[in-house]
């Protein structure tokens, strides 16, 4: 399959999550089985030991060492003359994961996406609302992010 099957297929899928996602309430759904509202706490604190380390350092420096790692396996590809096909596949991977999480945390630092523990219905003070609706106004203050 070439690469622009697998950048449509990719762009597909994305479309049917985000749409997914915006008719229907699976999200909020989601963090409810997370989220103990008779005691407004979280089922896994991110800030308790071992589970900071397992969901949120872990998977940042899998990326970070999966990206390096295939840069390395890119320049040992390039010196040994391994198929330019190979090469630019290679590429694809490593600017994906350079580029993801880029844009997501740029797009979170931009957008004041709130994360679930910022939202009212989890004790926050930030109101939900989806990614294509109008943010409520909030008076003389900014938006509390």
């Amino acid at each position: 399959m070439n690469l622009s099957k697998h950048l449509l297929y990719s762009m597909y899928a994305l479309t049917l999550i985000a749409f997914l996602f915006e008719t229907t309430n699976s999200d909020i759904w989601l963090q409810n089985l997370l989220f103990n509202a008779s005691n407004q706490t979280w089922l896994i604190d991110k800030y308790e030991e071992p589970y900071r380390f397992i969901f949120y350092l872990l998977p940042k420096y899998s990326i970070i060492l999966l990206a390096l790692s295939l840069i390395a396996f890119y320049v040992i590809a390039c010196r040994r003359k391994y198929s330019k096909h190979f090469q630019k596949r290679l590429l694809v991977v490593i600017f994906s994961l350079m580029l993801v999480p880029s844009v997501i945390g740029g797009l979170k630092a931009t957008t004041n996406g709130a994360c679930p523990a910022q939202l009212e219905l989890y004790g926050g003070d930030v109101p939900y609302v989806k990614a294509f609706e109008l943010m409520p106004e909030w008076g003389s203050g900014d938006f509390p992010l």
